[in-house]
């Protein structure tokens, strides 16, 4: 008859044995989504190049960085496991994938209840959310040229116009003398886009909300 002891000992290493087996299960199914997520992206890439909308730059963008991303993560991801340090870099990549999970969540809200007679105001709807996207970053780069001493003013105000003009009506750019700005109502706010992008058939979109928001903690001094 075993001892209590050996019972205990006997059960101790088959919940470890258990445990080494999930853990080995859950790295092969994150490297197969990883596999599968570079794989796909690599397809509509070639989709999305060629003529573009604001639409489909906004997605060729996402399906961009997705690709490029992944690529990171398959050569991170394994390392983890000997250097659990690396663990902060894996965590403010997905910071930046879940972050653009969020924007793309919203655009679908204004999908899921299309129908015939709104489709052609489903579309327009998509194609002036997708501007005010990918507006956003433009704002910081005319930011950045008018704090270069690299240019001249002369210079710096031709590119900033030059740039803001391919967004017609979110800058404030009638004053050729001045840097345009970005409209305030266009500014993107990722919380308000969570918060307009509700809906019950969005079933994972409060925790991509959350794992952004636990990820920001691997991307600022305060984590």
């Amino acid at each position: 008859m075993r001892s209590c002891d050996g019972s205990f000992a006997e059960t101790s290493k088959m919940e470890k044995r258990n445990a080494a087996n999930m853990a080995e299960q859950d790295r092969t199914l994150m490297e197969d989504h990883m596999r599968t997520l570079r794989e796909i992206s690599e397809i509509y890439l070639h989709v999305l190049t060629g003529e573009q909308n604001s639409l489909k730059r906004f997605l060729y963008c996402c399906v961009e960085k997705l690709s490029k991303l992944t690529q990171s993560l398959q050569t991170l991801y394994p390392l983890v496991y000997g250097q659990p340090d690396l663990e902060l870099s894996v965590g403010i990549l997905l910071r930046s994938l879940l972050m653009d999970s969020i924007l793309t969540q919203y655009l679908r809200y204004f999908t899921l209840e299309v129908t015939e007679e709104n489709y052609d105001e489903t579309i327009t709807k998509l194609h002036e959310e997708s501007l005010v996207l990918i507006a956003d970053g433009t704002a910081n780069i005319i930011q950045d040229f008018f704090a270069t001493d690299k240019l001249d003013d002369s210079q710096k105000r031709e590119l900033a116009h030059r740039i803001a003009s391919f967004f017609p009506g979110l800058f404030l750019n009638e004053d050729k003398a001045v840097m345009p700005k970005l409209k305030k109502e266009y500014r993107v706010s990722l919380a308000k886009f969570h918060e307009k992008g509700k809906h019950d058939n969005q079933h994972s979109y409060q925790n991509v909300y959350e794992l952004y928001a636990f990820y920001s903690k691997y991307d600022h001094v305060s984590h």
